[in-house]
C-alpha cells in the first residue's frame, strides 16, 4: 500500500513539473494562463452597438505611484513606474465613447498610493494620470488603506490602525477639482470618504456607490440612506477591501475580507458589509473590489443571493503583486508593480450578460483562464421593471 502512494505521489510531482516546465519553455504562466510577451498595437475596445457600452476597473495603483520605484528619485531604475499607470489612464481615454472606442465609466478602487502621506509626491503621479480621464469620461473613486495620512499604533504590538484622510480628500475628495460641479457626482458623506455618482449608459442609468476602507456603520447608514433615496436604480458598490484572496474549497467562492485597519467596533468586515447593506437591497447586484491578493494572482468572486432572491456578485481584482513586465524591462532586483492589468466590464443588454476581461496596457494582451475572463448574468427583470427597456 505505501509502495503504491509513493508511485502515485511520484507521478504527480512529475507531472506537475513536466507541465510547469512545458509552461516556462513557452513563456506561459500555468496558474493564469497568460503569455508573456510584449505586444506592438494596444488592443481596441470597440463601440458594440445600441444596448452595450463597457465600464474600465482599475485596482490599486499603490506600485506605479510609489515613491522610490521612479526615475526621478533613483536615477538607476530602468523606467519610472508612474508611466505605466499613464499608459493605463492612455488606454482608457483612447477607447472612450467620446473617441469612438466603448469605455464610457471608469471605476477606480482605491490604494492610489503607496507612502501615505510620507511623499507627496505619490498624490501628484496619482492625480496627473488620473487627470486625463477629466471632461472625457465620469469616474469614482474610493479611498484605500494606504490612503490615508499615517497609520499608529496605539498599543504593542497591535495592528496598525488607519487615521487622517486630508490628502485624499484634497486630490480625490466631493471638493476637488475632479467631482466638483460635475452633473454625474451625486454627492458625498460629511467625511468625504463615501460618495456616489450616477452612470447613464446603454438606455439605463446605474446607481454608482463608493464606500470608505472597512466601512464604519454610519457608512453604511449613509449608504442606505443614498439608494432608498434611488431605489429602483441598479446600483454598484465600490470598496477597497469585501473580499479575501482565499478561496472556499467547497463552493469555489472567496472568503469575505476581515477588519485589519480598524479597532473593533469602528468599521466593518465584508460580511458584515454584505449582511448589513449588501444583502438587504435588491437593487445592488455587483461589488467592486481590490486589496487582497495571494501571490501573483489578485483575482477572485462570489456569488450570493439577496434577501429578494436575487444573485448578488462579487468580484476581486488587485494585479500589484505581478512583475513580469519588470523582468522585460530587465529590473534587477525585480520590483513588484502591476504589469498594467485592469478589467473591462462589457454590458450587454442583447444578450443580458456581462463580459468580464483582463487586460494588461503593458503586454497588450488578454489573460485567459477562468478568474480572468468570463461572464455574470443581468437578470434584470423583475428586478429593476422600471430601468429595464
Amino acid at each position: 500500500m505505501n509502495c503504491r502512494k509513493y508511485f502515485y505521489l511520484f507521478i504527480s510531482i512529475f507531472c506537475f513539473s513536466f507541465y510547469s516546465l512545458s509552461c516556462k519553455t513557452q513563456k506561459v504562466n500555468p496558474f493564469t494562463g497568460f503569455k508573456y510577451e510584449i505586444l506592438e498595437k494596444q488592443v481596441p475596445v470597440p463601440y458594440l452597438g445600441k444596448g452595450t457600452f463597457t465600464m474600465a476597473v482599475i485596482p490599486d495603483i499603490q506600485n506605479y505611484t510609489i515613491y522610490n520605484c521612479q526615475k526621478e528619485y533613483d536615477p538607476n531604475f530602468p523606467i519610472s513606474f508612474h508611466e505605466i499607470l499613464d499608459r493605463q489612464m492612455e488606454f482608457v481615454v483612447d477607447n472612450s465613447k467620446v473617441r469612438g472606442g466603448g469605455i464610457e465609466f471608469a471605476v477606480f478602487l482605491g490604494d492610489l498610493v503607496s507612502k501615505r502621506s510620507e511623499h507627496p509626491e505619490e498624490w501628484l503621479y496619482a492625480d496627473n494620470a488620473i487627470s486625463k480621464l477629466d471632461s472625457i469620461i465620469p469616474f469614482s473613486v474610493v479611498i484605500g488603506n494606504h490612503d490615508y495620512d499615517k497609520w499608529v499604533r496605539e498599543k504593542r504590538g497591535e495592528i496598525w490602525q488607519v487615521k487622517g484622510t486630508k490628502f485624499y480628500n484634497k486630490y480625490f475628495g466631493p471638493k476637488s477639482k475632479h467631482f466638483a460641479g460635475k452633473k454625474w457626482y451625486g454627492g458625498a458623506s460629511k467625511n468625504g470618504l463615501n460618495s456616489y455618482v450616477f452612470l447613464e449608459a446603454a438606455g439605463h442609468k446605474f446607481l454608482i456607490l463608493g464606500l470608505e476602507f472597512e466601512p464604519s456603520d454610519q457608512a453604511i447608514e449613509w449608504a442606505q440612506s443614498v439608494i432608498d433615496s434611488y431605489p429602483d436604480l441598479p446600483c454598484i458598490v465600490t470598496v477597497h477591501g469585501f473580499l479575501s484572496a482565499i478561496k472556499i474549497k467547497t463552493s469555489g467562492n472567496n472568503h469575505f475580507g476581515w477588519i485589519k485597519h480598524h479597532k473593533e467596533g469602528e468599521g466593518n468586515t465584508g460580511s458584515s458589509v454584505y449582511k448589513k447593506l449588501i444583502k438587504p437591497n435588491k437593487s445592488i447586484f455587483l461589488v467592486l473590489c481590490g486589496h487582497a491578493f495571494e501571490g501573483p494572482v489578485g483575482e477572485g468572486m462570489r456569488v450570493d443571493i439577496n434577501d429578494a432572491g436575487y444573485k448578488v456578485y462579487s468580484i476581486l481584482s488587485n494585479y500589484q503583486g505581478r512583475a513580469d513586465i519588470c523582468k522585460a524591462y530587465g529590473i534587477d532586483p525585480v520590483e513588484d508593480c502591476g504589469d498594467g492589468f485592469l478589467r473591462l466590464m462589457t454590458f450587454d443588454f442583447n444578450r443580458k450578460i456581462c463580459h468580464i476581461q483582463t487586460y494588461s496596457t503593458e503586454f497588450k494582451t488578454f489573460e485567459v483562464d477562468a478568474d480572468s475572463d468570463f461572464f455574470i448574468d443581468l437578470d434584470w427583470e423583475g428586478r429593476f421593471s422600471a430601468n429595464v427597456k
